[in-house]
């Protein structure tokens, strides 16, 4: 009950929103933005956990076959993804990349799927969310499997040839 209540909040605010004839001051409008910026970061892995939680749910319910139990749990999946996708919105940005083989490097994430890294003069990528990853296919042919949910100590994930484990903090929204 409580996290539909943020969500509501959260819609609320984004539908209130500035309207070119409000006379809304400027430094109000600013406040409004920051502060749903603000609460759309602290809800995002909240959320995220929730999301990987609700589809482990519907996967065991629909193994045993309790179908409209399964059912119950895609409309909860799908009331908390038409608030927005939030784990798009915590992995959008800019991330501190660590390998255990000692490559270090600094990654950007876009929201229309395309990822640059800075290693190598820059090679360029695109991302994807499957069920409870994100899988990161470079343009070089490597591949890179994130493991959600995205919390607050960061992001982890096996490189390509899977020796190696990737830790990854985010360091800025773009």
């Amino acid at each position: 009950m409580k996290k539909r209540m943020v969500m509501l909040v959260i819609l609320a605010l984004a539908w209130i929103g500035y309207s070119e004839d409000s006379k809304e001051p400027a430094e109000l409008t600013a406040a409004k933005k920051d502060y749903s910026e603000q609460i759309e970061k602290v809800t995002a892995p909240v959320k995220a956990k929730q999301l990987v939680k609700l589809e482990k749910l519907k996967k065991q319910l629909t193994t045993k076959g309790d179908l409209p139990g399964a059912m119950a749990v895609q409309a909860e999946i799908d009331a908390l993804a038409s608030v927005g996708d939030l784990v798009v919105s915590a992995l959008v940005g800019k991330w501190e990349v660590s390998v255990t083989n000692g490559y270090r490097d600094t990654w950007i994430f876009n929201k229309d799927g395309k990822v640059h890294c800075s290693w190598n003069n820059g090679i360029d990528g695109r991302w994807s969310r499957e069920k409870d990853t994100i899988v990161v296919k470079w343009d070089n042919g490597w591949k890179n499997v994130l493991m959600l949910p995205i919390d607050s100590t960061g992001i982890r994930g096996d490189t390509d040839v899977g020796k190696n484990t990737l830790t990854a903090k985010k360091i800025g929204n773009k």
